[in-house]
């Protein structure tokens, strides 16, 4: 008896027509030519297709993989990469610490369009008439030296001293007396976070898991470290064990006294929790090495020590050792984490026990014993869930509200200079969540009205900007790592925050607040284009080598050989840039109703775009050596593809989402989706309670 033959795919792309294989037949592009990073494209009717061996399509795949290597992400460049300037002068070469930044100062062929900066008065940049603004992005000129928004240097209306910030530190170091909040606060807190779970386990069809048993910070004993070491080898295919009974460690008062309760620790051991179970130790390393890095892909460098740090993780783990509800909810994500990469059911399970079981936690968190650092800890497990599920659920922005309200009485407080450092990176935690969810959701973010905006999403005050260069999230040269971008474009988001609120609300209204508001329009886009002033190496973010002619130490970048050809990427210029960009497409095409066939917008995608076209050399996110740091692109990225209408970058962006996926970026196939949609003709995209502009 023979086997039936398969139907021929007659409808097949030109690539699997040529490799003689089955096609998906998708459009624009089938999700084969999406892995292999092919171009994809359909034949017309009739048209026959050479096709080749599988012998040279095997060795094109392997070679695909050999030809392009990425070494992990460096903070000193050896001396054999720079090529030094002829006649160049001691201040020349390597950058110029605070003042000089990262930011380098090159020539631009294009004198008519360098801005020329006053602190303080904000360049307006060259009109078309018929066209809207015109950008040169792809040569964004320097500010001059003098001018260089570092931390030390900022605009007048955002300048910031930093001469007292080590005192302002060290005076509140240890205690803060926020003696202002009650347990109502912490009330609200928990129900929030109650209402989310929930909600998530819903959302998701996961049911209550009542045959876990726990014993958190009971008196099982710890695991040693030789024990440890021992459980840290074993693969995750050895056995779990989801019905045993699961172990936490023993709180040590001494080791975790209220005095100490604020002191930050530097990369945290992944051991600081200890625990017995293999597959609970397991569950902490996916969070430790992945989920974290999710949270915050870019690492601080301490340059003294020369260590790579992330300030995020150590946070989570230092309150988690204390707060039962946020160690439940940092297994949980390990195990969903874990379930992704490896399909087990066991390990689907344990994320439903974690969130049950942190649900359960949450009544014995309002038996306050230290009422801030309980807060503190509701607060983070609230983000960190946010942050995990945001797209996960249908109203999941309502439960912020909670958190929007505490940070904006602390804010709006007398004891600013009081608040712990927990507090702080909360606040711009909850900022950084807002500003995408405020530039990319038809009702915008929690933050509704200008004075919640203007309180809560600002640059900082000196002792919060103290505090966040003290743990390395703010730079020397004033990149917030948490954010992506520079600090002072936080200033850019608030008032396209207002903006776009007000357009939310009077869409098919009154046309004189719309002609008012013109005049704003021009103020944040010319904002928007003086950040595109701020380099940290070279504006172009992928630098050839023999063009890497200046470099700060401490910045970080990362080599990629190609072949014979070495290139060098700025991943803040690159992550800066995109968000800047990416902004100013937003406002052009939203305000402006300029087309993606326009000059101005088509351009700026093209720049975007160029930023993640050595993706092209790879086809695996793994062999990329910081996968991470793709992810802080995504949202300017997703921007830039709703305004792409050339069919190489859809693929590409189509391959580049397809990569951040595997990386564990929730939102990734809901971008997919709202690409797809845009580029069959629609206008628009929900995805629950999701619109895309």
């Amino acid at each position: 008896m023979t086997t039936p033959r398969r139907p021929y795919s007659r409808q097949g792309c030109r690539e699997c027509k040529r490799r003689k294989i089955k096609c998906p037949e998708e459009k624009p592009a089938c999700s084969t030519c999406v892995r292999l990073g092919k171009s994809c494209s359909y034949p017309l009717a009739g048209e026959k297709v050479l096709r080749i061996s599988r012998r040279l399509i095997r060795d094109e795949i392997e070679n695909l993989g050999k030809s392009t290597h990425f070494l992990p992400v460096q903070y000193e460049v050896p001396k054999r990469h720079l090529q030094q300037e002829n006649g160049s002068s001691s201040g020349s070469g390597g950058g110029g610490g605070v003042g000089g930044g990262g930011h380098s100062v090159s020539p631009s062929n294009s004198e008519q369009l360098t801005p020329r900066v006053t602190p303080g008065v904000t360049p307006t940049p060259p009109i078309n008439n018929n066209m809207g603004p015109v950008f040169s992005p792809a040569q964004p000129s320097p500010l001059p030296n003098e001018s260089i928004p570092t931390v030390a240097n900022l605009q007048e209306s955002e300048r910031r001293s930093f001469l007292n910030i080590e005192n302002l530190v060290n005076n509140n170091h240890n205690e803060d007396h926020l003696d202002f909040l009650n347990g109502s606060d912490l009330n609200m807190l928990t129900n929030d976070l109650s209402n989310l779970v929930n909600e998530i386990m819903e959302f998701q069809n996961i049911p209550i898991q009542e045959d876990f048993q726990f014993d958190f910070f009971g008196d099982t004993p710890a695991v040693t470290p030789q024990q440890h070491q021992q459980q840290h080898q074993h693969q995750h295919q050895n056995q779990h064990h989801p019905h045993q009974q699961h172990h936490y460690p023993q709180q040590d008062p001494q080791q975790f006294s209220p005095s100490q309760s604020d002191e930050f620790i530097v990369n945290v051991p992944i051991d600081y929790i200890k625990l017995k179970r293999k597959h609970e130790i397991l569950y902490l390393e996916q969070f430790y090495n992945n989920f974290a890095n999710i949270i915050e892909p870019f690492s601080a460098y301490h340059s003294q020590t020369k260590i790579a740090s992330n300030p995020a993780r150590d946070i989570i783990l230092k309150a988690a050792s204390t707060e039962p509800c946020l160690l439940a909810a940092i297994l949980a994500e390990g195990a969903k984490t874990s379930f992704m990469k490896y399909k087990q059911p066991e390990d689907e399970k344990a994320y439903g026990a974690y969130l049950t079981k942190c649900l359960k936690l949450l009544e014995p968190a309002k038996e306050v014993t230290n009422l801030n650092a309980n807060i503190e800890g509701v607060l983070l497990t609230l983000l960190l869930l946010t942050a995990a599920t945001a797209t996960s659920t249908q109203q999941w922005r309502p439960h912020l509200t909670g958190c929007k309200d505490l940070l904006l009485k602390i804010s709006t407080s007398n004891n600013m200079g009081n608040i712990s450092k927990v507090f702080v990176f909360c606040k711009y935690w909850f900022v950084s969540i807002e500003v995408l969810a405020g530039l990319s959701t038809n009702i915008g973010g929690t933050l509704q009205t200008d004075y919640e905006i203007d309180h809560l999403m600002s640059c900082g005050s000196d002792y919060e900007i103290g505090i966040l260069c003290e743990l390395g999230i703010i730079t020397d040269q004033g990149f917030n790592n948490l954010m992506g971008y520079h600090n002072t474009c936080i200033a850019c988001f608030r008032d396209l925050f207002k903006l776009l609120n007000r357009y939310r609300s009077n869409e098919g209204g009154d046309t004189s607040i719309m002609a008012i508001d013109s005049l704003q329009n021009m103020k944040i886009l010319s904002d928007f284009y003086q950040q595109t002033t701020i380099v940290y190496i070279d504006p172009k973010g992928i630098i050839p080598e023999s063009e890497l002619h200046k470099y700060t130490p401490g910045l970080p970048i990362e080599e990629i050989r190609v072949g014979e050809k070495s290139y060098w990427l700025s991943w803040q210029d690159i992550s800066h840039q995109s968000f800047v960009l990416s902004s100013i497409i937003l406002i052009l095409t939203r305000f402006y109703q300029l087309q993606p066939t326009n000059p101005n917008v088509s351009q700026l995608v093209d720049k975007i775009v160029s930023f993640i076209h050595y993706l092209h050399n790879f086809s695996d996110v793994q062999q990329h050596a910081s996968p991470f740091l793709l992810l802080m692109i995504q949202w300017p990225l997703l921007i830039t593809g709703l305004q792409t209408i050339r069919e190489d970058q859809q693929l590409l962006l189509l391959k580049y989402f397809a990569m951040v996926g595997q990386i564990g970026a929730a939102t990734a196939n809901v971008s997919v989706k709202m690409l797809k949609k845009q580029w069959r003709g629609t206008t628009s995209f929900e995805v629950g309670d999701t619109l895309i502009y």
